[in-house]
């Protein structure tokens, strides 16, 4: 699925929304000026909008509304992240080797700021990694117990191979 978000917060979006879809005749309705007019006429001005947006990509509707200062914004999937230099030079995109099945591309931080930790990443867990810590520091077992039950059976413990 693919569509893009359009937001016309007052009145001064929606003239700007106008010249992004080049003065269509029927935008042009002065009853549209106002946010209320607008608002009674939503269907008009939702098929209006659809009309003008069905020709064009998401991206081309986002880079149009955003050169007219409207905000906008098209729904970006895992390969267009994957594209999408802005990610890449904010650190969005973190790479790293996942043991058993080799490089991959993870999203980072979603936030950043001053001051702020940025987030540990790191490869996922293998199924039973952490089973002996788990069970002796958060658990209070005694390692010896752990080590039957894992000799037994019971759990099961991995330890993750050397890089």
């Amino acid at each position: 699925e693919q569509w893009c978000v359009v937001c016309v917060r007052d009145d001064v979006d929606w003239m700007n929304l106008r010249r992004a879809m080049e003065n269509p005749a029927w935008a042009g309705d002065t009853d549209l000026d106002s946010t209320a007019g607008r608002l009674a006429a939503r269907d008009r001005v939702n098929a209006g909008v659809s009309l003008w947006t069905a020709t064009m990509t998401p991206l081309d509707i986002q880079n149009r509304c955003q050169a007219t200062m409207v905000p906008a914004g098209r729904l970006m999937g895992t390969v267009d992240q994957l594209e999408d230099p802005h990610l890449e030079e904010r650190g969005f995109l973190v790479r790293l080797d996942q043991p058993g099945l080799g490089p991959v591309v993870l999203e980072g931080a979603c936030i950043t700021g001053s001051g702020m930790a940025g987030p540990v990443i790191g490869p996922a867990p293998f199924i039973g990694e952490h089973t002996r810590r788990f069970c002796v520091e958060d658990l209070g077992m005694d390692t010896d117990r752990v080590e039957e039950l894992v000799a037994a059976g019971a759990m099961e413990a991995v330890d993750r191979p050397a890089s």
